[in-house]
């Protein structure tokens, strides 16, 4: 975290000082035509970024723990379903990827006890021959 924070001051410090010693043209005439097309669309691209950061952040410490919570109490009540539904998607993947989801999905499957209703398609690349 130190680490992280000296990074981010360093960089800070640098920003500041590339902007105090070169020239700055940002309103010749020519260049104000870029900045106040660019300025807008950056505003709107960032502006949604902020919000589903923002967005994000809320469903993580609000809505998720009350929906974690009631979760657990009904798994601690004995509750289970007839089956599992996985979805797993994988195309052109490398051979260890599949292979190290599918365990992960027997495994949970396995240390639930409840039976999975299917395993999706496996995408394989086509070969001519």
């Amino acid at each position: 975290m130190a680490g992280a924070i000296i990074r981010l001051a360093s960089l800070l410090s640098l920003n500041i000082l590339l902007l105090a010693y070169l020239p700055n043209r940002i309103w010749d005439a020519a260049d104000s035509l870029l900045i106040l097309t660019l300025g807008p669309l950056a505003i709107w691209r960032y502006g949604w970024w902020f919000l589903h950061l923002v967005r994000a952040g809320m469903y993580s410490r609000l809505v998720f723990p009350k929906l974690r919570r009631r979760a657990a109490e009904l798994w601690s009540t004995g509750w289970r379903p007839c089956r599992l539904h996985f979805m797993m998607t994988t195309y052109k993947e490398k051979p260890e990827i599949t292979r190290a989801v599918l365990e992960s999905i027997f495994t949970e499957c396995r240390r639930s006890g409840i039976p999975p209703a299917s395993l999706s398609r496996l995408g394989m690349r086509a070969t001519s021959g």
